[in-house]
C-alpha cells in the first residue's frame, strides 16, 4: 500500500509561495475525490509524484509515484487513475480513484502528465526502488509551529527531489526545497521534525497519526545525503 502521509501556472493562483518553479515542475488543481460524498482538495502533480490534499481531513491525504499508476483516462473533467498498489483515503483502501476537476483543460493536462512520464520511462534507465519505501513518496499530516503567531496546519511530503510543507489554511505558510538545499532534517522525536536549509531557514514541524519512524528518517537523510553528493 502506498505509504500514508502526501504539490506552474496552477501553483501561482496560490502566492507563488513554493519559490520561482516552470510551469512543467509543480501543478495544483482544485478537485473532489469521488466516493459516496465527494471529497474537497487539491490534486498536486510534482515531476514524478501525483498527490491529493484533503481540505477538511489532510491527514487522510495521500500521494502516489507516477511509476505506480497503471493508467489514466479522462473523459473532460473527470479523471480516473488505475493504480498499481491501493492508495488509503479517508473512505478506505482503493485501487481505482476517480477525480473531479474544475474544467475540461485541467483533466487533460493530468494525462499530458502522465504520458510525459511514460516517455521518460522509456528513454531512461530504472530507477533506483531498492530503499525501504521502494522509491515512493512519503506524506505526513504535519502542523507548522510558531512562537508567536497561531499554527499552520497542512502536509508534509518527501519524494526523490524534495521535501515540502503544503499548508491547507494559508498558501503564504506553504514551503518547497530541493534536497540538496537541506543542510539537517532532524527527528527530535516521532511527533516532531525539524528541517534546516543552507540559506539559514528553520522549520519545525509537529506530525499527527501515525508519525515518523526511524527507518523514514533514515531513508530521507539517505535521499538529502544522495542528492548533496550529486551537486
Amino acid at each position: 500500500m502506498i505509504r500514508l502521509l502526501l504539490l506552474t501556472a496552477g501553483l501561482l493562483l496560490f502566492g507563488g509561495i513554493l519559490g520561482a518553479q516552470t510551469e512543467t515542475e509543480i501543478r495544483v488543481y482544485r478537485a473532489d475525490l469521488a466516493t459516496g460524498a465527494p471529497i474537497s482538495g487539491k490534486l498536486v502533480l510534482l515531476p514524478g509524484t501525483l498527490a491529493f490534499i484533503d481540505d477538511n481531513r489532510p491527514e487522510s491525504s495521500f500521494a502516489v509515484a507516477r511509476s505506480a499508476i497503471g493508467s489514466v483516462n479522462n473523459e473532460r473533467e473527470t479523471v480516473t487513475l488505475q493504480l498499481n498498489h491501493a492508495i488509503r483515503d479517508r473512505s478506505g483502501e482503493a485501487t481505482r480513484v476517480i477525480l473531479r476537476l474544475e474544467t475540461a483543460s485541467d483533466g487533460a493536462s493530468v494525462q499530458r502528465w502522465y504520458q510525459d512520464g511514460e516517455s521518460v520511462a522509456a528513454a531512461s534507465p530504472s530507477a533506483d526502488t531498492s530503499s525501504i519505501s521502494g522509491g515512493q513518496p512519503l506524506t505526513f499530516s504535519a502542523q507548522r509551529q510558531k512562537r508567536f503567531r497561531s499554527n499552520t496546519n497542512g502536509t508534509l511530503i518527501i519524494d526523490q527531489e524534495r521535501v515540502i510543507f503544503e499548508s491547507t489554511e494559508r498558501a503564504s505558510e506553504s514551503r518547497r526545497w530541493d534536497l540538496k538545499e537541506i543542510s539537517e532534517f532532524k527527528l527530535n522525536n516521532p511527533y516532531e521534525v525539524e528541517i534546516q536549509t543552507f540559506r539559514g531557514e528553520k522549520y519545525t514541524l509537529s506530525l499527527s497519526g501515525r508519525g515518523m519512524d526511524n527507518s523514514q528518517h533514515r531513508e530521507i537523510v539517505g535521499r538529502i545525503t544522495k542528492a548533496r553528493t550529486a551537486r
